[in-house]
């Protein structure tokens, strides 16, 4: 934690940064011979095809709620393909795999953005906060960063429809 934070009451308040190791701006990172190497074939294997397993079913299951949403249907081959494409950018230049984003899907067919050109401005507004402002988001604070994912959850479902995840539905 920070030398320099001002505390006050019984807890210091909790940033990114004490958490995660730092962010940095740079744009390309390939991966590494060596870690490949390291890590062996079976163990690169299993987790690739959980990872693999993991973006088709979230990105098909997206795809489903925002036809619910929208009352449209989505193409499922070229989701596919389209995320197929964006994680293989992701491994080539050491990020995360990428998946539909659930929430994300949710908060804009929510916000009214159901376009195509939705999804491009999203894509082009991420990139460009998260390689300009990175060195900022270190200090956003942990309750706020919760709070956002906690408010896109419950704008996600009614509470008509929570009650239904209790095993025994009450409706």
């Amino acid at each position: 934690m920070s030398e320099s934070r001002v505390t006050s009451g019984a807890a210091a308040l909790v940033l990114l940064e004490d958490r995660y190791p730092p962010l940095r701006a740079g744009l390309f990172t390939l991966p590494q011979v060596d870690d490949l190497v390291a890590a062996g074939p079976g163990a690169i294997f299993n987790g690739s095809v959980s990872v693999m397993l993991l973006v088709v079913f979230e990105t098909l299951l997206s795809g489903k709620l925002a036809d619910k949403l929208t009352a449209t249907e989505f193409d499922a081959h070229q989701e596919l393909i389209g995320v197929g494409v964006a994680n293989l950018c992701c491994g080539l230049t050491g990020g995360f795999p990428c998946t539909a984003a659930l929430a994300r899907t949710n908060l804009n067919v929510r916000k009214g953005a159901t376009s195509r050109s939705a999804g491009l401005i999203n894509a082009v507004t991420v990139f460009f906060l998260s390689t300009v402002f990175s060195s900022v988001f270190r200090y956003l604070p942990l309750p706020f960063v919760a709070s956002m994912m906690y408010a896109c959850a419950r704008w996600s479902c009614s509470l008509l429809h929570a009650r239904c995840l209790h095993p025994v539905c009450t409706e």
